[in-house]
Formats: C-alpha cells, sequence, structure tokens
C-alpha cells in the first residue's frame, strides 16, 4: 500500500469520523454528576439533536465531560448556569466515547440568545 494511499483513506476516515459527530440544540433538561461518576458530568439536550457516533448508545444522556481536565469547570460552571436559567445552549461532540463508554464526550457548549 503506497504511502499517499495510505494518506488519503487516513483522511477519509477523519472526516467520515467528524461528520457523525453529534450537535445539539435546546435547553439543558438533565445534568448528572456525582461520587460514583469521578469527575465525569452527564447532560442531556431537550431539543434539537443529530448525529450521535456509533460509539453512543445511551438514552439518559447526550453527552459527558470530564471536570479534571482542562476547561472541565468551566464547561460545569456554564452548564449549571445554562440549567438553572433555562438558556439555550448550542453543543457538539468529538464523535467519540472515550471519557464514558456510551456517551458522546463533550467538545464545547455555547449559552445562546433565545
Amino acid at each position: 500500500m503506497s504511502i499517499g494511499f495510505r494518506s488519503g483513506l487516513l483522511a477519509i476516515t477523519l472526516l467520515s469520523l467528524q461528520a457523525k459527530a453529534g450537535s445539539a440544540f435546546g435547553i439543558i433538561d438533565k445534568l448528572e454528576l456525582g461520587p460514583a461518576y469521578g469527575s465525569k458530568v452527564f447532560i442531556s439536550i431537550k431539543g434539537d439533536v443529530a448525529g450521535q457516533p456509533a460509539c453512543h448508545s445511551n438514552t439518559a444522556y447526550h453527552f459527558a465531560f470530564d471536570i479534571a481536565e482542562p476547561g472541565g469547570e468551566g464547561l460545569l460552571s456554564a452548564a449549571l448556569a445554562a440549567k438553572a436559567s433555562r438558556q439555550q445552549v448550542r453543543v457538539s461532540g468529538y464523535a467519540q466515547c472515550t471519557r464514558v463508554v456510551n456517551v458522546e464526550d463533550l467538545r464545547w457548549l455555547r449559552l445562546e440568545d433565545e
């Protein structure tokens, strides 16, 4: 197999993974965390959710993140504020489930005007 062919195959694979990344727009209707989950936080969005990867099979939560990772505490603060105020959010995933085996990793969360 040539190097050019391998590079092309890798690019196609990465693009297909990105195409399967989940996204959502709505309100955070559930946020779950606690000692049973270590530093993991789970969120569920009530609204439009699309494109989650094949690894995602959890029916209760759409995305997960880890507050111990860089930016995690800021994500938790923003998610709690959005949940408390019922402010709409737009979120995107990483198209992978590495933090929790069956929930897509959260890539970013943005608070939106109504």
